[in-house]
């Protein structure tokens, strides 16, 4: 509890320009410490295996990420979990082509739905369709901007052997998807900042 508290107020304190200037819609892309995490990092060749939507509701900081389910997770929550030493990009739609109020009204029926540990593009479950995390950025701004977000061919070539136990040999090749990596080099975003 101290150690959270003494993270957010050292956050506050050393990045109040970078908080005061987040928008809602900024995508907040993370490096995490894990086994299937590193998978990811080595196979798209980027430091971040996670990513979210940042977003100001009533005037709290949330994000909205598929970890575990999608929910809206408190920013400073978010935070906290990023791998030790590194920190989270924070990349902007260089057009801003959504009104803010839209984009809560599309995120708000997201939260709930289940974690896609499958990484498919087209899957689902009794709860609706299951998303990963770059999935569910894709499908949230779908609506404003279209085939322009990154989509591509998934690949597993690297560290085959691990991908193989991660899907029980029913490794996805081929199959539409994308990863943060994907939005931390699309040209479609800047990068205004990190925290």
């Amino acid at each position: 509890m101290v150690r959270k508290f003494i993270f957010t107020l050292f956050l506050v304190m050393s990045a109040p320009a970078v908080f005061g200037a987040l928008k809602t819609g900024d995508l907040l892309l993370q490096p995490l410490s894990c086994w299937s995490c590193f998978l990811i990092e080595e196979q798209e060749n980027t430091k971040f295996s996670h990513m979210g939507i940042y977003f100001n509701i009533d005037g709290e900081d949330l994000v909205l990420e598929a970890y575990g389910e999608v929910k809206l997770t408190p920013l400073a929550d978010f935070l906290n979990r990023t791998e030790v030493g590194e920190n989270v990009q924070v990349r902007r739609f260089k057009n801003i082509n959504f009104l803010e109020k839209e984009l809560i009204r599309i995120a708000l029926p997201m939260v709930g739905l289940s974690y896609d540990n499958e990484f498919l593009w087209f899957n689902e479950n009794q709860k609706g369709e299951k998303l990963y995390c770059s999935e569910l950025a894709y499908k949230l701004f779908y609506k404003f901007y279209g085939e322009g977000l990154p989509l591509k061919p998934m690949s597993y070539d690297k560290n085959r052997k691990y991908w193989a136990k991660f899907f029980k040999d029913n490794i996805p090749d081929g199959k539409l998807g994308n990863s943060p990596g994907d939005f931390e080099r699309s040209k479609l975003f800047e990068t205004v900042g990190h925290l």
